[in-house]
């Protein structure tokens, strides 16, 4: 019996830590670093700025089209079609 009080607390503490932990992520953006691009504001290895990427794919769409494609969260996509 005083075992499974035991666990019962122990699974109380932890989800009150774990819900915490949310709160505090959400509040504070902790982790908003992740919504900017990684490899900056080209295509990959295309291509590395906005006017740069519209140049490139003006003589290489189907280049360009695949890479949309295959990443369709690059904002640079949404300025090239």
């Amino acid at each position: 019996m005083k075992k499974d009080v035991i666990t019962g607390i122990i699974i109380l503490v932890l989800a009150i830590l774990l819900l915490g932990f949310t709160f505090v992520v959400n509040v504070t953006n902790a982790f908003s670093f992740l919504d900017k691009p990684i490899l900056g504001e080209g295509l990959g290895p295309l291509c590395s700025s906005l006017p740069d990427c519209q140049n490139f794919c003006l003589n290489s769409k189907g280049i360009c089209n695949s890479y949309c494609r295959a990443n369709p969260s690059n904002r640079i996509c949404d300025n090239i079609k």
